[in-house]
């Protein structure tokens, strides 16, 4: 988000998509595997052992987040809305990517330096907009409205949890873990608590290196679930994003 316009947005930020990750927990450039798949290799020495729990559920929070850039999926439910997005968070205030509103539409947004922009199909205008008035958009499509603007709240709610040490629920209990689980041949810690409200909250550590954070769901009503896709160290360069 710079001081371009929308449409100069969009052009940096595809660019930005085709940077080559550098993993900032490895030297291999690659993205950091999801923890669907399962199978058994050879023990190997547990990082954690003996750690207390929410010490080290907290350090890998901390580890994430210190990846200069990540790239998350997000799948959540806001009051009446299902949300889905494929977001790349830059340090604390950039972040962009796609977000489809079940049964509505799909846009892709922008935000920084506490400008938000987005542009959707109609589906998606209208879900957003119900109730007031729709701003005019530039010749690309794009809205611009302020971070503050109460009606991106929950868009810029999924952005936040590209920054997981931020949101960690400090209120959280019960915190324990439980049996490990395998993820293409690398060893993950799976930890549950409960959430404030009683929710179940699970937490996926990939143990390869420095214990990181891969994935969190919360069940409930407002279920979500996000995972860490692609972790990268460098800053991607240029500018991208209103200012």
């Amino acid at each position: 988000m710079r001081t371009t316009t929308p449409t100069a947005v969009a052009l940096a930020c595809t660019a930005v998509l085709t940077l080559t990750a550098c993993g900032p927990f490895s030297d291999a450039a690659e993205a950091k595997p999801s923890p669907s798949a399962t199978s058994s290799p050879p023990a190997a020495p547990d990082p954690l052992a003996g750690k207390d729990p929410a010490a080290a559920l907290r350090d890998a929070y901390e580890e994430t987040q210190r990846a200069d850039t990540k790239d998350i999926r997000v799948s959540r439910t806001t009051g009446e809305r299902q949300l889905q997005a494929y977001l790349t968070v830059t340090g604390e205030d950039w972040c962009y990517g796609s977000v489809t509103v079940m049964k509505a539409g799909a846009a892709d947004i922008v935000t920084r330096n506490g400008v938000f922009a987005l542009k959707g199909n109609e589906g998606f205008l209208e879900d957003h907009f119900k109730g007031r008035a729709r701003p005019e958009p530039d010749d690309e499509g794009w809205i611009s409205l302020k971070a503050s603007d109460p009606s991106v709240a929950h868009l810029l709610g999924l952005c936040q949890e590209g920054l997981p040490a931020k949101t960690f629920p400090a209120e959280r209990t019960n915190i324990r873990r439980e049996p490990d689980t395998f993820s293409s041949q690398r060893r993950v810690a799976v930890f549950k608590s409960t959430a404030p409200g009683g929710a179940e909250i699970t937490d996926r550590i990939m143990l390869d290196g420095t214990p990181y954070l891969v994935e969190r769901q919360t069940g409930g009503p407002d279920f979500a679930r996000t995972s860490y896709e692609k972790l990268r160290a460098a800053t991607p360069s240029g500018n991208a994003g209103p200012a």
